[in-house]
C-alpha cells in the first residue's frame, strides 16, 4: 500500500505494458521526470512526465543490432541523454530534443577490457561516463556539451 500522507509524495502508476520494463529515471530542473523503458528485443523508449504526471512526450528507438540502452539523463538544455552500449564494448550517448529528434550521437570505442557502465548529466549539460575494466579498475570521463573529453581518470588496482 502507498501511504496517503507523510513524506512520500505519490506521483503516478504507469503500465503494465507488454514486454516493456522501466529501467532508469532522471529528474529535470523543472520537476519533470524522464523514464527509460526497454524491451528484451533491445528497443528503448523514453517518456517525459510533466510535473502534473501527464506524459508530455515520448519516443521509441530500435532495436539496433548489438546495441542496448542502459541509462537516461537530462540537463539544463531539456534534452534527453540516452546511454547506448554495444556488445563489442563501444558506447554512445544520444541527445534527443523535445520533438524526439536525435541532435547528436557520438560513438566511443570499443576499448579492449573496458565496458561502459553508467552516465550522469550535470546542471550545465556536461556528461559523465563511467567505465569498468575487466581487472576491476574504474574510469570516468567528463564530456562537455561540445563533445570534448576534458577529464579522464582511472581508479583501482594497477
Amino acid at each position: 500500500n502507498i501511504p496517503a500522507s507523510g513524506p512520500i509524495r505519490f506521483s503516478g502508476i504507469y503500465g503494465p505494458f507488454q514486454d516493456w520494463n522501466a529501467k532508469h529515471i532522471a529528474a529535470l530542473p523543472n520537476n519533470a521526470t524522464d523514464i527509460l523503458w526497454t524491451k528484451p528485443s533491445n528497443a528503448a523508449s523514453f517518456w517525459r512526465v510533466a510535473a502534473n504526471n501527464s506524459i508530455a512526450f515520448s519516443a521509441i528507438y530500435g532495436p539496433y543490432a548489438g546495441w542496448h540502452c542502459d541509462a537516461i539523463g537530462a540537463g539544463a538544455d531539456g534534452e534527453v541523454k540516452l546511454l547506448w552500449n554495444n556488445s563489442n564494448r563501444a558506447t554512445s550517448f544520444w541527445s534527443v530534443n523535445n520533438a524526439g529528434k536525435i541532435t547528436f550521437s557520438p560513438i566511443w570505442g570499443p576499448y579492449a577490457t573496458w565496458s561502459p557502465e553508467a552516465m550522469a548529466v550535470t546542471p550545465d549539460d556536461t556528461v559523465r561516463l563511467l567505465w569498468d575494466n575487466d581487472s576491476n579498475q574504474t574510469s570516468y570521463w567528463t564530456v562537455t556539451p561540445s563533445l570534448s573529453i576534458t577529464f579522464s581518470a582511472t581508479f583501482g588496482p594497477t
